[in-house]
């Protein structure tokens, strides 16, 4: 069985490739039937994601400045 903490730092290592199979994934269902209302809608979605995962860097990066370790 694998422990909780090699899990972790593999899912925190690879982090970004999974997000973006998890987009690609939910993407290909308007472009799969072709409502391209539900892809606009879609793509202000993955922006506003974007936008978060963004932010939570930078606060991450403020908080490092102010608490060392």
């Amino acid at each position: 069985m694998v422990s909780f903490p090699t899990v972790y730092k593999r899912v925190i290592a690879h982090w970004r490739a999974i997000i973006l199979l998890l987009i690609l994934a939910v993407a290909t269902v308007p472009i799969a039937y072709g409502d391209f209302l539900d892809l606009i809608t879609l793509a202000l979605f993955l922006l506003f994601i974007a936008s978060q995962v963004f932010w939570i860097g930078r606060i991450l990066d403020l908080g490092e400045r102010f608490i060392p370790g």
